[in-house]
């Protein structure tokens, strides 16, 4: 194989967050060398993810160098500081029970499911949830007609709920965004000098 491309799926969270997943590809220790390219390209897009959850087989005797694997292929590829949820699988094999994992901080680590009954995937989801909302930011943008350019890329950015129509040409959109991605798009187009909280009073609604 040549390419290795990742599964999408759309998924609104229980705080109504809308997240986009990207399923990869598994990990492969001792790859052939012609293949090693092809596995790592379909990776490189980690690097701009919110959150990456890492799936690990607790029935695996051997999860702990297979987690090693994983580390190093994000080292490689500059993923390192993505911030990472671990996620242990097949906890119904051991009869483990679903449940977080937080480090001293209170920061959930990692959560134990299994996708075969079920038990501990709402529990996961809630804790994405939980992640996520620390790292958004929601609120009302005005742009101007003149700022199409900024209009296309937050829509392509998923990071459009609503938009209302000003008599100028210009809109309010509500927006749901990372708050780092907020924070870059705001250095190069001034966006806090527009952002409020409230939705504005006045234009013509149009849900999306």
């Amino acid at each position: 194989f040549a390419t290795l491309d990742p599964t999408l799926r759309r998924l609104e969270l229980s705080n109504g967050i809308a997240t986009v997943l990207a399923d990869t590809v598994g990990f492969i220790s001792d790859l052939p060398h012609e293949l090693v390219d092809a596995f790592r390209s379909t990776l490189v897009e980690t690097r701009d993810a919110d959150l990456l959850l890492h799936v690990v087989d607790v029935s695996d005797d051997e999860q702990a160098q297979r987690i090693r694997d994983v580390n190093e292929v994000l080292e490689g590829i500059g993923a390192q500081d993505t911030p990472q949820l671990v996620v242990y699988n097949k906890i119904d094999a051991n009869h483990q029970p679903a449940k977080v994992q937080c480090d001293d901080s209170g920061r959930a680590e990692a959560v134990w499911v299994s996708a075969i009954t079920g038990e501990g995937i709402e529990l996961l989801l809630d804790t994405i949830a939980t992640i996520l909302a620390g790292r958004r930011v929601t609120g009302w943008l005005t742009v101007s007609a003149e700022q199409g350019r900024l209009r296309s890329l937050l829509y392509s950015a998923s990071a459009v709920l609503t938009e209302e129509v000003q008599e100028d040409g210009g809109a309010s959109l509500h927006i749901d965004m990372d708050a780092v991605e907020f924070a870059r798009l705001s250095s190069e187009y001034e966006l806090t000098a527009n952002f409020e909280s409230d939705a504005p009073k006045s234009g013509v609604s149009g849900q999306l």
